[in-house]
């Protein structure tokens, strides 16, 4: 009968027959209470233990209605909230009494409630196992940071941030799930600066990738042409010849000399230079005839010559001529006033500077090598190497270079040593190429680059700084309009003090005194960054300026100086590495020169170098 009850209860959950049953029982227990404590008072002792026993069976009876029948109730009613325990407790009771059950439709309630009960178990599970996945995920992250995935580390720090709005911020859960996040989001900052340097060296490849496609194309030209003219050797143009003649004489300076290939390439540029000297000698034949011709006519009709020679502009020519020689000769006595060398050895300088490859004049080379003897460079061989250097600097990066800027390019190859390592030539060109890769992937111009590393060259050589380190400084703030003297000096007085007292500034920045100072003589340039970063990590301009008055550097233009540097370090940082690389492979300006020297306009300037037109020598 009891299981009955119990029954008709479960199925009856929408009516009031299970508190009504309740209340029967919880009445039933008050009254053998009473009737208990009556008998016992009369002195029934007999009466009283009879009743004693049937309280306790009622209380048995009562608790075992409330812990399964309302219980069960209350959890089917409520079954968004209950706890697995309590679900797994209301489906063996509805089993039971499916078990217990002869009705099929009350067998059929019974069933539907059991299948709510079981899919809300599977849900609640569901998300008990989600939950666990996901703590697990994160402690495996956290534990790990630097294999961690991309995926993993943004899906930790969404979960913390979501975590700490559940915490008082006071309080010592809220920490630590702060400290967690900025670990995690100081991995997340470091991916996405090495992805942003992929991305640049990727821009690189590319751009190398078409310069390669260029320099391919140009390539294929040049022995079409060359194709051409060995066919039609007899008939072809003077510059056709002279320009087939260069082309051979690029591409066989890339190969193995020995192979067949060099045999036969070689072998075409004598063809073609046997057959320019034959031209030229039937020029100096046709022109030995013009002259004696001109001489017996200047003896019979010397009025009529002298107007011949006015019509054709040959005196106008000759005076030219007279005054470009005065020119040259000027420039020569300078080289031997500045460099010391004797005349021969300017006069066998100028040979080889007419051999060189340049769109640049003789007169402005030996300029260069008056710039060359002005540095303390006299040997012939030195000057050689500084002026091709210094031509190639000057015709890649043009105008925007000032007049002194290939001197200081010199200077700065001898202040850092780097003549002694990659020899003169190849260490202007490896700061030449710093400069151009700099000034072509920024709004940064050559000329602030130069000026601004020839100024903070002094202390930044003591420090330890490399030239492209000091160049990726001076890219940003020129981007960011600050002036090359006033950010020189700021940068200048910010080392200096620095290595003086790099305690007062580790404290300042809030860092490791003793690591500090030991980054700061092992590596200067990470321990400037290191400074910047935390100063960065301060805040805005208010957080800073108490940090620029203690470092005696509140200047508004020295401020101005230190904020953007701050504020700027990722391009600070790639701004180092792109010139570091430059600088490393010293090619930049080389293929720079290769354009410019091939231009039109260049093939223009060297117009006059041709046969046949006035080129003063001596």
């Amino acid at each position: 009968m009891a299981r009955q009850e119990v029954y008709t209860t479960i199925v009856k959950l929408n009516s009031e027959e299970a508190k009504n049953r309740l209340k029967e029982l919880e009445d039933k227990v008050a009254r053998l209470k009473k009737a208990k404590q009556d008998a016992f008072s009369t002195g029934d002792s007999r009466l009283g233990a009879s009743l004693a026993k049937d309280l306790k069976a009622a209380e048995r009876e009562m608790k075992q209605f409330k812990n399964s029948t309302m219980s069960v109730k209350e959890t089917l009613e409520n079954l968004s909230s209950a706890s697995i325990g309590q679900l797994e407790k209301a489906a063996r009771h509805l089993k039971g009494q499916m078990k217990a059950a002869s009705d099929p439709s009350d067998y059929a309630k019974l069933e539907n409630q059991l299948s709510k009960v079981k899919e809300q178990m599977l849900q609640l599970k569901g998300a008990t196992r989600k939950a666990d996945e996901e703590a697990h995920r994160m402690t495996a992250t956290l534990s790990n940071l630097k294999h961690a995935s991309l995926n993993d580390l943004n899906f930790t720090s969404s979960k913390l941030k979501s975590q700490m709005t559940d915490f008082d911020p006071q309080s010592t859960m809220y920490a630590s799930r702060a400290a967690q996040l900025k670990l995690v989001e100081a991995e997340l900052d470091r991916i996405h600066q090495s992805e942003r340097r992929v991305v640049t060296l990727m821009q690189q490849y590319d751009k190398e990738i078409e310069e390669t496609n260029i320099d391919i194309k140009e390539t294929k030209r040049q022995m079409q042409l060359v194709k051409r003219t060995m066919s039609n050797l007899k008939t072809s143009s003077i510059r056709d010849l002279e320009f087939s003649i260069k082309a051979i004489n690029q591409q066989m300076a890339g190969m193995d000399r020995g192979t067949e290939k060099f045999k036969q390439m070689q072998l075409q540029a004598k063809q073609l230079k046997a057959e320019l000297q034959a031209v030229r000698a039937e020029g100096v034949a046709q022109e030995s005839w013009i002259k004696r011709t001109a001489d017996t006519f200047n003896r019979m009709q010397g009025l009529a010559i002298s107007a011949i020679a006015a019509m054709s502009g040959i005196t106008f020519t000759v005076k030219k001529c007279v005054e470009e020689y005065a020119k040259m000769d000027d420039e020569m006595t300078n080289v031997r006033k500045y460099t010391g060398q004797a005349a021969d050895e300017v006069e066998r300088m100028n040979e080889d500077f007419k051999k060189m490859d340049t769109r640049t004049p003789r007169q402005k080379l030996n300029q260069l090598a008056e710039d060359a003897g002005r540095l303390g460079i006299t040997s012939t061989a030195a000057i050689e190497e500084f002026v091709d250097g210094a031509d190639k600097i000057n015709v890649a990066l043009g105008d925007d270079l000032g007049d002194k800027a290939v001197s200081q390019i010199g200077k700065l190859a001898q202040m850092f040593g780097e003549d002694k390592t990659k020899g003169l030539r190849g260490a202007m060109l490896a700061t030449g190429s710093a400069v151009n890769e700099l000034a072509q992937n920024s709004s940064a111009s050559a000329g602030y680059l130069v000026d601004f590393t020839a100024r903070v060259a002094g202390v930044g050589k003591q420090a330890g700084f490399t030239q492209a380190q000091i160049m990726g400084l001076a890219s940003v703030l020129d981007q960011n309009m600050q002036q090359d003297e006033t950010s020189a000096t700021a940068v200048q007085n910010l080392l200096a003090k620095m290595f003086q007292d790099s305690a007062k500034f580790a404290k300042i920045a809030g860092l490791n005194v003793k690591d500090f100072a030991k980054t700061l003589k092992e590596d200067a340039n990470g321990a400037l960054l290191q400074f910047l970063a935390a100063m960065r990590a301060k805040g805005g301009f208010a957080d800073l300026a108490p940090m620029f008055e203690e470092m005696k550097m509140d200047g508004s233009r020295a401020t101005g100086v230190l904020t953007v540097l701050a504020d700027k370090l990722d391009d600070v940082k790639t701004a180092q590495q792109l010139a570091n690389d430059a600088y490393e492979e010293g090619t930049s300006v080389i293929n720079e020169f290769n354009t410019q020297n091939e231009s039109v306009q260049a093939q223009l300037e060297g117009w006059q170098e041709v046969p046949g037109s006035v080129n003063i020598t001596r």
